[in-house]
């Protein structure tokens, strides 16, 4: 088993054999990466939407993501994936180690995290907006 890391490093780490630092890559080689993983860590305390989540959720792939705004909208606990409450490490330990050691657990999430995807696009998106616009403008007429 790897750790993988992708995208901008904040932290030194280490030298290990388990470890894998990449950086930034490709928008092929992070699919690639999504669709090989066995779960995705978000860690965030805050983020404006979970993009990687959605984004590794539409290719099978569980995830684990803190109990934080933004992560918390673009995520359902126990659909497409775990959440943990940031900061406790214990807690996201365990989360992680569920989906390791219970690989059908994480096939099951994994196919709802699919079907989680599926129901958020760009489209619907600007729907619900141009919806709300035009109830918010009604009310105030």
């Amino acid at each position: 088993m790897k750790l993988v890391l992708v995208g901008q490093k904040f932290i030194s780490l280490p030298q290990h054999p388990d470890l894998i630092e990449l950086g930034f890559v490709s928008e092929k080689e992070k699919i690639s990466w999504y669709q090989r993983s066995t779960v995705l860590v978000e860690s965030s305390v805050k983020e404006g939407w979970g993009l990687i989540v959605m984004e590794a959720n539409a290719c099978g792939t569980p995830v684990v993501v803190a109990r934080s705004p933004g992560l918390i909208d673009s995520s359902a606990d126990g659909v497409n994936g775990l959440f943990y409450n940031y900061g406790d490490i214990t807690d996201l330990t365990e989360k992680i180690d569920r989906l390791l050691t219970n690989q059908e657990y994480a096939r099951q999430l994994g196919k709802q995290a699919i079907q989680w995807a599926q129901q958020w696009t760009w489209e619907g998106a600007t729907d619900k907006i141009e919806e709300l616009l035009n109830k918010t403008v009604k009310e105030y007429k």
